[in-house]
């Protein structure tokens, strides 16, 4: 298996165990905070960048200028936006 191959095995890995949190009523914050708990058990130390993570509304926001001050929960229906940045 090629580096490549197995940063994205483990990539999809890393999404599969963050969207296991992503439940109806849970906050963007307690996601995030719930990605850097899946950072740490796959030995991720070094991002490109803070995880993004966004529901409902704030899936339309451009993640490298928007810092949203309200909480937003995840809806029955919600899309969810997920940009986790690790260097693997």
């Amino acid at each position: 298996m090629t580096m490549t191959r197995a940063a994205h095995d483990a990539t999809v890995r890393i999404l599969e165990d963050i969207a296991e949190h992503l439940t109806p009523g849970v906050t963007e914050a307690e996601v995030r905070d719930a990605a850097e708990g899946v950072f740490s058990r796959y030995g991720i130390e070094k991002h490109w960048h803070r995880p993004y993570i966004y529901f409902g509304a704030h899936t339309h926001l451009t993640a490298y200028d928007a810092k949203p001050k309200d909480i937003i929960t995840l809806g029955a229906d919600d899309i969810a936006y997920i940009d986790i940045g690790a260097v693997i």
